[in-house]
């Protein structure tokens, strides 16, 4: 078996989180790239350069179907005439009528902040944020499914939570994981998806307990640097969530309101899509159908 070589590229760019990691490696069927980064010419050439020192490059595997892991994958494939894997369940993510969902998306969003009595100006940096980043991504109109690619010594790993089509690649002789944003060392990933409207914490928790189950030397995730102490990590974010969540419900159970509970739980800088999917555990876990309820809505 040929000697894993294995190569982390950062792409930087001027908004949080300000750069994402792309990873070159080799086996024996091949160079592959796993995930890109956002579609604009200093990622693209910083790629190209790390690809040409290599010699070539075979396919790119993508974690997840967000912008800043897949914003110009498709512009590589069709430089390089070389596939691109990913998972089917982020197929409609990375579609060709990206911008129609991306303002379906912000519409949802604006009404379930509202439903939930969310200040205002909180949608309203969301959304700015989201106009921003939409041409920040070229749509992958043709991908093969990443679960049918057999790598020598690879193993797809489903990771949902952060997306329901996240997914990492485990090394298993070296005992290493490619996580994208699966695990990150700073901070828990999961995003509340408002047309998919499902569970995305409880999704993200069964992906934690997954990763402690697997002997893992190493973690080199989609942001940030290599993570030496994976399950340290993985035990950290499985705490937090659990404090959280006791906060949440004793707060519901005292009769507060969620834009209070937003004020007393979560810092002001935390992800909003994140929270959202934080509360929905909380009262999914009460026996509230929130979930049924915002269908309903939306």
């Amino acid at each position: 078996m040929r000697k894993l070589t294995l190569q982390t590229i950062k792409t930087n760019f001027n908004f949080p989180p300000y750069h994402t990691n792309a990873y070159l490696f080799e086996l024996n069927e091949g160079v592959f790239l796993f995930d890109t980064g956002i579609k604009d010419i200093e990622t693209i050439e910083t790629l190209k350069e790390a690809i040409k020192k290599k010699g070539k490059i075979d396919g790119i595997i993508l974690s997840h179907g967000h912008l800043d892991h897949a914003g110009c994958a498709s512009i590589l494939s069709e430089h390089y005439n070389i596939p691109i894997y990913v998972s089917m369940d982020e197929k409609d993510r990375i579609s060709y009528n990206f911008d129609e969902r991306l303002k379906t998306r912000i519409e949802k969003i604006r009404k379930t902040f509202e439903f939930l009595g969310i200040n205002k100006k909180s949608f309203e940096i969301l959304e700015e944020r989201t106009n921003y980043y939409k041409n920040l991504f070229k749509p992958i109109e043709f991908c093969f499914n990443v679960e049918k690619i057999r790598l020598s010594d690879i193993e797809v790993l489903k990771l949902p939570g952060h997306t329901t089509g996240s997914i990492g690649l485990y090394f298993k002789e070296n005992k290493l994981l490619l996580s994208g944003d699966a695990l990150l060392e700073e901070g828990i990933s999961p995003f509340f998806d408002p047309e998919l409207l499902i569970d995305s914490l409880a999704l993200y928790l069964q992906t934690l307990m997954k990763l402690k189950s697997i002997e893992l030397k190493a973690v080199l995730p989609g942001h940030g640097n290599k993570i030496t102490n994976p399950q340290k990590i993985i035990n950290d974010h499985i705490k937090y969530i659990n404090k959280n969540q006791k906060k949440i419900r004793r707060l519901l159970k005292q009769n507060y309101k969620i834009p209070d509970i937003l004020e007393i739980v979560f810092p002001k800088n935390q992800n909003q899509i994140i929270i959202l999917s934080e509360i929905i555990h909380c009262l999914e876990s009460l026996k509230i159908p929130i979930l049924q309820n915002l269908k309903d809505l939306l």
